[in-house]
């Protein structure tokens, strides 16, 4: 019974909660690669450096828990703040420079409408309506800016540049962690995640229980716009300029980091706790494969590699569960 009881929870854990368990094992092999990465420093430095791409995959998590995906959130993390920019700085000139934050929003919020009236209302795939917007997205971002804008104001750059604590804190980690609040609020105690969940585990079934499924997703994919617009705004804070190749291959990440957070992509099964973890776990092994002094090059295959094993533990996962 007990031997049971122990494979039990052992299948508990590894099924529920993979990713805090493969963080925990990476900071221990963290810690035999290199004493530092342990330091206060290192481990907030984490922290902030996941915090703009983990606002993506919050997005992309959002839209797998309903069985959708969007593949031009790293397009949209980079064009909605260097659009805001070029709108305030060039053609609005004189205009308060904070006022650059609410016009990405609302890009990242129109891009995220234009997607979910393609997928949604005129069910074009959003596999392929995602791809197109991120060719096209990133096309007009390097049209707009060859190289970058520097020089941004000052009240458009505080949230990913400000530091807490004689400078021991960056902003972005209280920012990471409110984000991380509000969606776990909104998605676990409110009606709304509720909403999200029915609707990705069965969408006839929810529209029979009186669920309005096209606004439910139509939501989460201007929700998953303005969080990808935040993310940028975070990114181009942290490097006082907005550049041409913001996000560019940021996808991959994405997907591996929700993947692993145990967000099903079929649809129905996820939590933002879960993608945070995610996207902790993708930033800790960055980290330890620099530490290391790992080729960036393979770093991308490790990534790649890791999302594969993911996907195929997922797909392994489901059949379990079938049976």
């Amino acid at each position: 019974m007990n031997r049971d009881r122990l494979r039990k929870l052992v299948d508990a854990v590894f099924a529920e909660h993979i990713v805090w368990s493969l963080l925990i094992i990476l900071v221990v092999i963290g810690v035999i690669v290199e004493p530092v990465f342990l330091s206060i420093g290192n481990l907030l430095n984490i922290l902030s450096h996941a915090a703009p791409t983990a606002m993506m995959v919050f997005g992309m998590a959002l839209l797998l828990m309903l069985g959708r995906i969007d593949l031009s959130l790293e397009s949209t993390f980079a064009i909605a703040p260097i659009a805001a920019n070029i709108v305030v700085l060039r053609l609005l000139p004189g205009f308060p420079g904070f006022m650059t934050i609410f016009v990405a929003i609302i890009i990242g919020l129109l891009i995220g409408l234009f997607n979910g009236f393609l997928a949604v209302k005129l069910k074009v795939s959003d596999f392929l309506v995602g791809l197109s917007m991120l060719l096209f997205l990133r096309g007009l971002v390097k049209f707009f800016i060859p190289e970058g804008m520097y020089n941004l104001p000052e009240s458009f750059t505080f949230l990913g540049s400000a530091r807490l604590f004689k400078g021991t804190l960056s902003l972005m980690i209280i920012v990471l962690f409110f984000v991380v609040f509000t969606l776990h609020f909104f998605t676990r105690q409110r009606p709304f995640g509720r909403k999200v969940l029915a609707t990705g585990s069965n969408r006839e079934a929810a529209f029979i229980g009186g669920i309005n499924i096209s606004r439910i997703q139509i939501t989460a994919f201007c929700l998953s716009g303005v969080l990808a617009a935040f993310g940028g705004i975070l990114t181009a804070g942290r490097q006082l300029s907005v550049t041409n190749g913001m996000g560019e291959g940021a996808i991959l990440q994405v997907l591996a980091a929700v993947v692993l957070g145990g967000i099903v992509m079929t649809g129905g099964k996820g939590t933002i706790i879960g993608a945070l973890g995610g996207a902790i776990l993708l930033q800790t092994l960055e980290n330890i494969l620099t530490l290391s002094g790992v080729n960036p090059f393979l770093q991308d295959a490790v990534f790649g590699f890791i999302l594969l094993a993911a996907i195929v533990f997922q797909g392994m996962r489901s059949r379990k569960v079938t049976r």
